[in-house]
């Protein structure tokens, strides 16, 4: 997420977030740490990572 944000891609970031929680919730049925849902928030907010 950080390389996609960083190369001015953050859509990307955001659509490769989904997809982690995804296959966390269907394959393992955990949720993402809190440091990989503060990320995701921080790009949603246009911060700098």
């Amino acid at each position: 997420m950080r390389c996609h944000c960083r190369q001015g891609r953050p859509h990307l970031a955001l659509l490769q977030f989904r997809a982690c929680v995804r296959v966390l919730a269907t394959d393992l049925r955990v949720r993402p740490d809190p440091e990989t849902v503060d990320l995701y928030h921080s790009i949603r907010r246009h911060e700098r990572v």
